[in-house]
């Protein structure tokens, strides 16, 4: 269905659904990943030959509550989308370093591998809250 959708386990009291929900793959969804230093920032890619990086600071571990997560919604969406592919991507993958946290990569059908990084006013605004 072209979306990525997150459950938040903290509340799964209840009827069951979807606590987030992002459109923006015009094709499947092959690969998502969540930054392990920074849990807000999720990289994804798919046969529409695009990675798109997403802020979901209401189901990261940022928002701690309901009413962190009510807040935080308002800053949840698509950051940017890269589009260096010409095939199908099947994986992503953040950097394992700590000296870069915002470093990551994606590897497409065709062989080719493109490394990028989250933007400087997206990293700042972690610091800044």
């Amino acid at each position: 269905d072209c979306l990525l959708k997150f459950w938040d386990r903290r509340k799964l009291s209840g009827a069951v659904h979807a606590a987030q929900t992002f459109p923006g793959h015009s094709h499947w969804v092959w690969s998502v990943r969540y930054n392990p230093n920074h849990d807000q920032f999720v990289l994804s890619a798919g046969s529409d030959t695009s990675v798109k990086l997403w802020n979901a600071v209401s189901v990261s571990s940022a928002s701690k509550d309901a009413e962190d997560a009510a807040i935080a919604r308002d800053r949840d969406g698509l950051i940017r989308s890269f589009d260096h592919h010409e095939e199908s991507i099947y994986s992503v993958a953040w950097t394992a370093s700590m000296h870069e946290p915002y470093l990551f990569c994606a590897a497409s059908y065709d062989g080719r591998v493109s490394i990028n990084h989250v933007p400087a006013a997206e990293r700042q605004k972690i610091y800044a809250s």
